[in-house]
């Protein structure tokens, strides 16, 4: 009796274990681009989400997975925006892909990278987004989470005492 108790909870336990990240494929399947290649970015768009020079010259949308920062008419957005541009615009990042492709609006969801830097990771330790959390996506959910709580600790960025238009 014993054993198909084992069997069924390592088959829980298998189907609930985050995916591991998987290095970008292009979304574009006629493109000659390999995984880890990477990928200029053309403009910032806000503090979570930039454009790349892939799918033709008007370039597609990345959502940066596990963050959030604030919207236009929020504090903090132009701060927030102004680091991402200040960590991307005009570098080559890479690309990773957790679990999802794309979002509701179409755009590409993605941990993105210079080098070994994770962008993602930077502008939550930094205090310039909040954790966000959204199944299945959550290989990174942990880290994302502790990052904020010491930033928040340390008063950096959003959690600062005073609002930063």
């Amino acid at each position: 009796m014993r054993a198909p108790i084992a069997l069924l909870l390592a088959v829980l336990a298998a189907c609930s274990a985050p995916l591991a990240p998987r290095v970008d494929s292009s979304p574009d399947p006629t493109s000659s681009r390999s995984p880890g290649d990477l990928v200029a970015v053309l403009r910032v768009v806000d503090g979570d989400t930039i454009v790349v020079a892939l799918g033709g010259p008007r370039g597609t949308k990345v959502r940066l997975i596990g963050i959030d920062t604030p919207e236009r008419d929020e504090c903090f957005y132009r701060a927030a925006t102004e680091r991402m541009r200040a960590l991307v615009d005009g570098r080559s990042v890479k690309l990773v892909r957790d679990v999802s492709e794309t979002d509701r609006y179409g755009r590409l969801l993605r941990y993105v990278h210079v080098g070994t830097r994770s962008i993602n990771a930077t502008m939550v330790s930094e205090g310039f987004a909040t954790a966000a959390t959204y199944p299945p996506d959550v290989a990174h959910a942990l880290e994302f989470v502790a990052l904020e709580r010491k930033a928040r600790l340390a008063g950096l960025g959003l959690w600062a005492k005073r609002c930063s238009p």
